[in-house]
């Protein structure tokens, strides 16, 4: 009973953290200078325009990453809150692969429609909450499976 009361707090206290985590991402992720846009000018030299992960010129552009991103975070972080109390492993599972999803497809965004070399300090600070969000989905995960 004891060591189940304790993977019980256990999870719950690294769901909140989790979900701490998320929330940051997603609060980085609707600031309007978390990903940027690279275009020419009349010059040929880059015109670099910052916008929001949930902004429409993304899409405009074909560059749907960031918004889906944004999506899999809030979805992410929604199961993860839901979780806090549930303890189900199922749920468990789908917050992990979402979280792990938003920041690949987040960094699918920015490394391959975006060079390197443009990336502001606001899209490495929201790819970084967004990596150590998926690394800390993970744990709540394998406490479960070793209960």
């Amino acid at each position: 009973m004891g060591k189940e009361r304790n993977i019980g707090s256990l999870l719950t206290r690294w769901y909140f953290i989790t979900a701490a985590l998320l929330f940051v991402g997603l609060i980085m992720q609707i600031v309007p200078n978390s990903t940027v846009m690279v275009f020419a000018n009349a010059q040929g030299k880059p015109n670099i325009v910052a916008y929001s992960y949930f902004d429409v010129m993304h899409i405009g552009y074909g560059n749907w990453h960031f918004f889906l991103s944004g999506c899999l975070t809030l979805a992410s972080f929604v199961l993860c809150m839901v979780n806090i109390w549930k303890h189900n492993a199922k749920i468990a599972i789908i917050c992990s692969v979402l979280s792990s999803l938003a920041f690949l497809v987040a960094g699918v965004g920015s490394f391959l429609f975006t060079a390197v070399y443009y990336l502001n300090a606001m899209c490495w600070i929201t790819l970084a909450i967004l990596f150590v969000a998926a690394l800390a989905s993970f744990v709540p995960f394998l406490a479960m499976m070793k209960k």
